[in-house]
């Protein structure tokens, strides 16, 4: 998904999300305010810019606290890869209380925060609930909490939302999903409901909490509670519901075999060399594999672990069967298909940058790096943009 530079939109070369077309300013791109910090409401103003509109990251004077986060025990030299993730391809200028009434009050179609209510200026609020602009909120709990939350508030929120404890195997301790995993996903929703929000009397406020969002992840598992009563267990490293499922240990790493279909299984029992699973009662229903797991496993784990990963790909897309290679963060960084995609490559000097999960741009070809803007560096440009605005 393409992402341009501030000055890409002053020359008027692209223009991807328009949603108002006035005399005074015809095809207008979006225009988006973003005051939120960390990675949700950064990571929602990435996807908005991703999509074509122009945003304007207002960053406090001392900075994102994404800016200088270590991802891991190393330290950091120079800007953090999040912040850099989260915040190419946008404006930048430095936040001040006049210069946030300005932006508010005559430039923004949409404003970005993070901020619970009671730490929100009125006039924001007030300009919101008379339909100046659409006012998204995305916080750890809601908007109507004490806490907004910040980075390091993830492993709570998950432990919270019940996601933990369907991780990891049947009676142990539960597991955290990686990374920010609550504050993509409510950054995602929020983009998602601010693009809702632009239809012709559409909602004014749009809120979104961490752990509303994360709990997403286990609807399956919250469904079947509200409907029987019964609370699952942990699914482990082998899920039964549609097993052989997991991840299955192999000569070089892991592999994921798919057994949705009913032929599925039929073409697995083939390429094991053992037919006699197929027509085997205790293995030839899903529920007869469910509740002979281990035997089966016993039968079918020694193929794994004469074969690779690729090996063990390759032969399941000769016969047409669902099988994924388990791929590390270096192992993915060098996957044909995620290259051909350009998902990973340069975003701006010779960095490598994780680049948007989808893109749009008027051709391949076409394509464009994002680029990303030092502190402040949008200052004057920005505040030029207030005044054209009045």
């Amino acid at each position: 998904m393409a992402v341009h530079s501030v000055a890409q939109w002053t020359n008027g070369e692209v223009g991807l999300l328009m949603p108002r077309e006035t005399e005074a300013r015809p095809q207008a791109p979006l225009r988006v305010l973003e005051l939120g910090t960390g990675v949700a409401a950064p990571y929602a103003g990435a996807l908005l810019a991703s999509l074509g509109a122009l945003v304007v990251k207002l960053e406090p004077p001392d900075g994102d606290p994404s800016r200088h986060y270590p991802l891991d025990d190393r330290p950091l030299n120079g800007t953090s890869p999040l912040f850099r993730y989260l915040n190419v391809g946008k404006a930048n200028a430095t936040l001040t209380p006049a210069r946030l009434q300005a932006a508010a009050g005559q430039w923004a179609d949409v404003i970005l925060d993070s901020r619970v209510r009671r730490d929100v200026e009125g006039f924001l609020t007030e300009r919101a609930a008379a339909g100046e602009f659409k006012y998204a909120s995305v916080t750890a709990w809601g908007f109507e909490q004490n806490d907004a939350g910040d980075i390091d508030d993830e492993l709570i929120v998950q432990a919270q939302s019940g996601v933990m404890t369907l991780t990891g195997d049947s009676g142990g301790a539960p597991l955290r999903l990686p990374g920010f995993q609550s504050q993509f996903l409510a950054g995602a929703y929020t983009a998602a409901g601010v693009l809702a929000s632009l239809r012709e009397h559409g909602p004014r406020v749009i809120e979104v909490a961490w752990v509303t969002a994360i709990a997403t992840g286990a609807e399956g598992s919250f469904q079947r509670s509200l409907s029987t009563g019964v609370v699952p267990p942990a699914a482990g490293a082998h899920p039964t519901a549609s097993f052989p499922a997991g991840a299955f240990h192999c000569s070089d790493g892991f592999v994921v075999p798919g057994t949705v279909r009913h032929h599925d299984w039929e073409m697995q029992c083939l390429l094991y060399d053992q037919p006699d699973l197929v027509v085997d009662p205790r293995f030839a229903t899903p529920a007869g594999r469910a509740k002979n797991h281990a035997e089966l496993v016993a039968r079918i784990q020694p193929w794994y672990s004469k074969h690779s990963r690729s090996e063990i790909f390759s032969q399941a897309l000769g016969v047409g069967w669902a099988c994924g290679m388990v791929l590390g963060a270096g192992d993915a960084l060098t996957d044909a298909h995620l290259h051909n995609r350009q998902f990973f490559g340069p975003a701006f000097g010779t960095d490598g940058q994780w680049l948007a999960p989808a893109r749009l741009a008027r051709g391949l070809e076409s394509y464009t790096r994002p680029t990303l803007n030092d502190h402040g560096a949008d200052n004057a440009w920005f505040d030029r943009q207030i005044r054209t605005s009045e």
